[in-house]
């Protein structure tokens, strides 16, 4: 019945709007239904037809956006669609090929999500949303060539983004076009200079070489001078740079041995525990750290990331929030409250309840202060668009009147 309403009110719809197009082109002098009308008559006329049309276009979006946020994205798809079909008008403009986009995305259906992608970014050329997601939808098919346009004129919308000019120099490399990408990697240094990932990017790039023959050649130098932290330093740095953290741990060990106050090679020490999930060694390691250099707010933070991945919540926003004014502490406190809601709907069979609605809203307030931080801006903005569909409604909160703070017994830590 509910189908047959729809198609009866979609064909009243398109009776008006013949209707209309008939008064339109007729006039009072044209067809005999429409003669002696005067043009009050027909502009109400012409009025009730867009407001029904309005009224459906609303409908549709509204069970669309409701199927996208309940994860049932064949039905959200085929309501955005309706929207497109109905929306003769722009009511929604760019933004319902950006939801039907995301949708096909979410459905694994990438040829589909590049034509609604392609239609909103015709309607809202300057968005960088639409680079953006085109560049990643291009780098995971390896069509890197596209995914070099879209990169590049993210660049031109969003200069000061250090994350834009990463992924532009990810592309360069994948295109074997060594100098490029270390243009591009120059000026995303210049934007963020503690980018030690792009620093050490960049050595790699000039260097060149086979990963293994470096290796080599570092190993029998270090056997040389067994001695030499330098000549391990550099070892340790390649082995970390190419994901062989256990080889780099082994290295830095014996730096740090010998040097305790080697601060540097102990950040590399504590990144390489936590690459190879050791958080405990990592948490000690910038403990370490703290005991050195107290005022460090960068491994308060990395300390704070350690305790949160131990399940130790409390304890890394408290030592998050020495941090501050640092974005990057509103980006561990956020660290902290995303992954305690993660990890309690888990235990759930993953059901996201209010409370855990609450959790990652209060998540989401800490990475949007995080993003006022040039430096954490990408990963703020990351998370945040994660967790937008995550957070509380309207509808949550009539519905939790009054509620606040979760009641569930997983986030008793929370005061």
């Amino acid at each position: 019945m509910r189908r047959k309403s729809q198609i009866g009110i979609f064909s009243i719809i398109l009776l008006m709007v013949a209707m209309a197009a008939q008064l339109q082109f007729t006039g009072c002098s044209g067809a005999a239904g429409a003669k002696g009308m005067s043009p009050e008559r027909q502009k109400a006329i012409q009025d009730s037809l867009l407001e029904l049309q309005k009224h459906e276009i609303r409908k549709a979006w509204s069970i669309g956006y409701e199927s996208h946020k309940q994860q049932n994205y064949e039905k959200a798809a085929r309501y955005f669609n309706r929207v497109l079909k109905l929306d003769t008008i722009g009511f929604y403009g760019a933004i319902k090929f950006e939801r039907l986009g995301d949708t096909y995305l979410r459905s694994n259906k990438p040829d589909s999500a590049e034509w609604a992608l392609k239609q909103g970014m015709e309607l809202a050329p300057e968005k960088p949303y639409y680079y953006r997601t085109l560049g990643y939808l291009y780098r995971a098919s390896q069509r890197h060539e596209e995914a070099l346009t879209m990169y590049t004129k993210l660049t031109e919308l969003e200069p000061d983004n250090a994350e834009h000019f990463d992924m532009l120099s990810d592309v360069y490399v994948s295109l074997n076009d060594r100098g490029n990408a270390i243009q591009a990697l120059d000026k995303l240094i210049a934007l963020d200079p503690n980018n030690k990932a792009a620093i050490e990017k960049k050595n790699g790039l000039l260097i060149g070489g086979d990963i293994d023959e470096i290796i080599a050649s570092q190993l029998k130098m270090v056997e040389m001078e067994p001695e030499n932290t330098k000549y391990r330093m550099d070892l340790a740095k390649t082995y970390h740079g190419d994901t062989r953290f256990e080889k780099a741990i082994e290295q830095l060990k014996v730096i740090t041995g010998k040097e305790p106050q080697n601060v540097f090679a102990l950040e590399l020490l504590g990144d390489s525990y936590k690459q190879v999930e050791n958080f405990t060694d990592a948490a000690n390691t910038y403990q370490r750290i703290l005991e050195i250099t107290p005022d460090n707010k960068k491994n308060m933070c990395n300390l704070a990331d350690s305790y949160t991945s131990l399940g130790r919540y409390s304890r890394a926003i408290r030592q998050a929030r020495k941090a501050f004014p640092l974005g990057q502490a509103y980006l561990s406190i956020g660290y902290a409250y995303q992954t305690a809601a993660e990890r309690c709907v888990t235990k759930r069979g993953g059901e996201v309840t209010f409370d855990d609605k609450l959790v990652y809203k209060m998540a989401y307030d800490n990475f949007k202060k995080a993003a006022a931080d040039q430096l954490v801006r990408g990963d703020a903005r990351r998370y945040i668009d994660f967790l937008k569909e995550l957070i509380p409604t309207t509808e949550d909160k009539f519905m939790h009147k009054g509620q606040t703070v979760p009641k569930a017994e997983c986030y008793n830590w929370i005061k």
